[in-house]
């Protein structure tokens, strides 16, 4: 009984001491210095190593190893440094302090705080400013703002790594010294050739005073070969950036070089990239004159891609143009990404490859957001208005469910054709109609049972909106469209009375001894004017995509590109609402 009473009395005392030992280390206040932790300890009376040691559960020729100025006995409030979790002697191999990154094997976001720059995040995450560029084409030095969010590529993505003989500062230990009357923090360091704010780090907490004891780190410099990052020199200048940001862009210096176009067709021979490669051919003969050197090379992406890709990689082309209507080529994007060449969806209006594909520029604006700019447009041009629905409703309409998500609900109706004809309009009411038809002759009948209404009460403001296909009725309904005051939402609007569109169809006529062909969109309308507004815009930015402004006088079609983040691509959200006035006259109106 008693052999097992005092086991479990020495138990009971071990657990006790090292409670002891774990509360004393909790009080002990910590240090940072030369980017290691150390716990820091003020002698009281009657400390001696050997107690320390054991009342902490240190090492201790580690402790001995640390503060070698310590001498038996201990002077009164002195201090004591010991490594945090560690049993290292300074004589060991001690890693210089490296760059702290949360980024290693993977991509993640980070938003910009006051005061960050792109070096200084660079460095924080191992990435080259050039690598954060390369993922993020919209950043730049003038926008790289507190709030921007970017995305940062996996640790040492664009670091260059060398083997390097360096000078390193070493810690090699701590000594005491009692203050002086006339010391102060700054002749302390000088006097013992170490800098201010190491020693400041190392006695964190301490009131400098007469008689007080402070921790001067002892530092010896060190030579160590050991791989390091070589930095782009251009990096730590505001100078420099700007040439980098030149560099990953392709911006020409004096001028730009001739620019390499590849247009991409689904298949060369089908009618519509026939008639897309003659508005090509058109626009190129427009700007022959003007300065600008441009190679064509038109490849067939159909049948074989990897025989297209040989033809990409030999021609190195500087801008890429797919005239796929749907389903553009998933290799086509990767091509692009891998390559950092820059290329333009023109009729893909259900990719969304160009959210996280940084060399998409996707030129169709998506449905929900062209749906959603109408509905904004419309609810903020005709207030006060009655939103009527006629016809047989279609539950796939998305554009009549915007303009319910946004219209007040005590303003909306839903009437049939009867209803039309028969129940007279409010004096002075003000109407939006909409019709859910979308066949030509119900179309027409409609927009002849709306001037019937109309007619009967003139006194009433009556508007019709149309959904975006009755555009294809502009050569035969044109004239109701006026007289029924008729707004239509459009992606596309090539208008057959504009001097501009005469200009190109004559000389269509000239090159091809053909008409324009009748198709919505106009196929050679679009390649005219992607051609044209691509080629003019990076020729007057000297490359930079970044700096294409707003189209002007397109045949059909309007641009303005802007990245929904950093690191997306480029993307037009220019829309239409083409009003029809009586006349025959037309007022093509830019809703973005």
């Amino acid at each position: 009984m008693a052999t097992t009473a005092t086991k479990i009395w020495k138990l009971i005392m071990v657990v006790v001491l090292a409670s002891v030992g774990i509360m004393a280390q909790g009080a002990l206040r910590t240090v940072n210095v030369l980017g290691r932790p150390f716990y820091l300890y003020e002698v009281k009376k009657g400390d001696t190593m050997y107690g320390l040691a054991h009342d902490y559960g240190w090492d201790r020729s580690t402790l001995s190893s640390w503060n070698p100025g310590e001498l038996s006995p201990l002077h009164k409030g002195s201090v004591i440094y010991y490594p945090c979790g560690s049993d290292v002697p300074p004589a060991a191999e001690q890693p210089s302090a490296g760059v702290s990154s949360d980024n290693v094997g993977k991509e993640i976001f980070y938003t910009v705080k006051k005061g960050d720059t792109l070096f200084g995040v660079s460095r924080r995450y191992n990435v080259s400013v050039k690598a954060i560029m390369r993922h993020n084409p919209g950043v730049s030095e003038k926008n790289f703002q507190a709030g921007a969010k970017i995305k940062i590529p996996e640790s040492g993505t664009g670091v260059e790594r060398v083997m390097e003989t360096v000078t390193e500062d070493r810690l090699t230990g701590f000594e005491p010294y009692k203050v002086r009357k006339e010391d102060t923090w700054a002749s302390i360091a000088a006097n013992h050739g170490i800098p201010v704010d190491v020693l400041k780090d190392a006695n964190k907490g301490t009131e400098l005073k007469k008689n007080v004891w402070v921790g001067i780190p002892l530092i010896r410099k060190v030579e160590v070969t050991r791989e390091v990052a070589r930095l782009d020199p251009r990096e730590e200048s505001s100078e420099g950036i700007s040439a980098i940001y030149d560099d990953t862009h392709g911006v020409a210096d004096d001028g730009m070089p001739a620019i390499r176009l590849a247009v991409v067709t689904d298949e060369t021979s089908s009618r519509k990239d026939r008639e897309f490669l003659r508005g090509v051919l058109l626009a190129l003969d427009n700007i022959r004159n003007s300065g600008i050197k441009v190679d064509l090379k038109v490849i067939d992406g159909s049948h074989n891609p990897e025989g297209a890709l040989d033809e990409l990689a030999g021609f190195r082309p500087t801008l890429m143009i797919s005239s796929a209507e749907k389903d553009m080529p998933l290799w086509l994007g990767e091509f692009a990404r891998d390559n950092h060449v820059n290329l333009v969806n023109t009729l893909d209006v259900y990719n969304e490859d160009y959210l996280d594909n940084p060399y998409i520029v996707q030129l169709i604006t998506p449905p929900a957001m062209f749906n959603t700019s109408i509905a904004t447009w419309v609810k903020d041009n005709y207030p006060g208005y009655t939103l009527v629905f006629t016809g047989e409703e279609d539950a796939n309409d998305a554009m009549a469910k915007s303009l319910q998500e946004v219209w007040d609900p005590m303003s909306v109706r839903s009437r049939t054709l009867d209803d039309l004809r028969n129940k007279p309009l409010a004096q002075n009411g003000k109407y939006l109609i909409y019709s859910y038809p979308t066949a030509k002759n119900d179309v027409s009948e409609f927009l002849g049972v709306v001037a019937e209404a109309t007619a009967k009460e003139p006194l009433a403001e009556v508007k019709v909106i149309g959904r975006p296909n009755w555009i294809v009725y502009d050569g035969t309904l044109g004239e109701k469209f006026g007289e029924n005051s008729v707004i239509v939402p459009a992606r596309f609007f090539m208008d057959s009375r504009s001097s501009d569109v005469s200009r190109y169809t004559a000389e269509y006529r000239e090159m091809f001894n053909n008409a324009v062909p009748g198709t919505f969109p106009a196929y050679s309308g679009v390649g005219y004017d992607v051609v044209t507004y691509f080629v003019k815009g990076l020729s007057q930015s000297n490359g930079d995509i970044n700096g294409l402004g707003l189209s002007d006088n397109m045949l059909q079609s309007d641009y303005e590109l802007k990245r929904p983040d950093n690191w997306s691509g480029l993307l037009n959200n220019v829309v239409y609402m083409v009003r029809y006035l009586p006349g025959n006259l037309v007022d093509k109106t830019v809703v973005r």
